[in-house]
């Protein structure tokens, strides 16, 4: 999951890390005690991911990746919600 972060580099994409092993996968792969904490501010965006987007490939049979994904999401910080 990456999530843009307020503050003092508005827009840049800060990683969280996931701590659990593959959803629909295994039965039980996350425990019901399964809880996470991170700041977040006004403003700030939580966009959810699976391998399925960061393992696409381009014309160019290039694979996007988490630093490409994170480039698209840097990029697309700024957009404006519709009202």
């Amino acid at each position: 999951m990456a999530q843009i972060e307020s503050g003092a580099e508005l827009g840049s994409p800060r990683l969280l890390q996931s701590t659990h092993m593959i959803l629909g996968m295994f039965e039980n792969a996350v425990g019901a005690d399964v809880s996470g904490d991170t700041a977040a501010e006004t403003g700030d965006r939580v966009v959810p991911y699976t391998d399925g987007l960061t393992e696409n490939f381009n014309s160019h049979r290039e694979m996007l990746g988490l630093d490409g994904f994170q480039e698209i999401v840097k990029e697309t910080s700024t957009l404006l919600w519709p009202k």
